[in-house]
């Protein structure tokens, strides 16, 4: 966008050529985001997550646990330095079950729901009864 200047540094993490950004690199676009591409299953460069602020790992015909992949392990670790770095991560599809599985994010039901019985959940705002946290 010619004008817009943005400090947003995004590293969109494609998975296998089947699964390229899409709307994502649209978005990013009109955000006028500095974008680069990883393409984790054929290069082998590492990166330093810091160095970005924001990660946006993508989907795959391939599921999060299948290690028998190299990318996998590879995004996992990539994903993890992210996490512990505190670089905002937005997973897609594949991209989110691998954010889940190495933030070792959990969830928790409340205790007792925060909303009355027969009332609308809406007339109570954020009630936040399933919160995740990360695992320690």
């Amino acid at each position: 966008m010619i004008g817009r200047k943005s400090n947003l540094r995004a590293l969109v993490v494609q998975n296998e050529g089947a699964s390229p950004p899409g709307l994502i690199s649209q978005w990013l676009d009109e955000e006028a985001a500095d974008v680069s591409i990883l393409r984790i299953d054929v290069e082998e460069r590492e990166v330093d997550p810091r160095d970005y602020r924001l990660l946006v790992p993508l989907g795959s015909e391939f599921p999060a646990y299948d290690e028998s992949r190299q990318f996998v392990e590879r995004s996992r670790r990539l994903l993890e330095r992210a996490v512990d770095a505190d670089v905002p991560v937005l997973g897609v599809c594949f991209g989110a079950q691998l954010l889940r599985r190495t933030a070792s994010l959990r969830q928790r039901a409340a205790p007792r729901s925060a909303v009355p019985s027969g009332s609308d959940p809406r007339d109570h705002g954020d009630v936040g009864a399933n919160v995740p946290s990360r695992a320690r």
